[in-house]
């Protein structure tokens, strides 16, 4: 292949996945949120980005699509509201989101984010280590969004299988429409549920009696 035709090829793939992605994120969660909230959700999303000082071309795209897909303002609203950040308001800010229970979205799309450009940062990590913290995010939940954003970005159907057969803190068929469906069917998924839950169900009942027997 000539590098001119490679050139489109990339071109073409990165048009694509862009364009894909933006219709997608429409399909987001919490698109029939108040707008206050979407505010907040975005703002906190926009913080993270900016945790290590460098937004990356991909991240901005990320956020801009987010804000489309929740019919929000441009995105330039949430830098001036980072800016302007004091302690008061993003303390309001997480209260916002824990109390509408979707701090594990917002990690899901803080991890998805923060991976989007490059492996995530150590100011990026320790900002969204803090914010789980905040959240009241335990450490199991954390590992299994954590597996599900890995799924995400690497378009992954072991790390998705992986965490289907965890307790999905997030339920898988509620996310697939935003997150998932750029490499599975929502029949695909549903199939795996089943074999999950079918597998899991065999193991507990192996245990179950193992304990009887004894």
């Amino acid at each position: 292949m000539l590098k001119s035709e490679k050139n489109v090829q990339e071109h073409l793939m990165n048009t694509i996945q862009q364009v894909h992605e933006k219709m997608t994120l429409r399909n987001h969660p919490l698109k029939g949120k108040d707008t206050a909230f979407k505010n907040d959700y975005l703002t906190l999303l926009t913080a993270v980005a900016g945790a290590d000082r460098d937004f990356d071309p991909k991240e901005l795209q990320y956020l801009k699509n987010l804000a489309a897909g929740l019919k929000l303002q441009t995105i330039e609203l949430y830098h001036n509201l980072c800016a302007k950040m004091t302690v008061t308001s993003l303390e309001k800010k997480i209260r916002n989101v824990k109390r509408d229970e979707a701090e594990l979205y917002l990690l899901l799309d803080a991890l998805i984010l923060a991976s989007i450009d490059s492996p995530i940062t150590d100011p990026e990590a320790q900002y969204i280590g803090l914010l789980c913290d905040c959240l009241s995010i335990t450490q199991i939940d954390a590992k299994e969004i954590c597996t599900l954003a890995r799924a995400v970005l690497q378009r992954d159907i072991r790390s998705l299988q992986d965490y289907l057969k965890g307790h999905q803190p997030l339920n898988s068929e509620k996310v697939h429409g935003a997150y998932l469906i750029n490499f599975i069917s929502l029949v695909q998924l549903q199939d795996m549920c089943k074999a999950s839950n079918c597998k899991q169900h065999t193991a507990e009942s192996e245990t179950t009696t193992k304990k009887k027997k004894r």
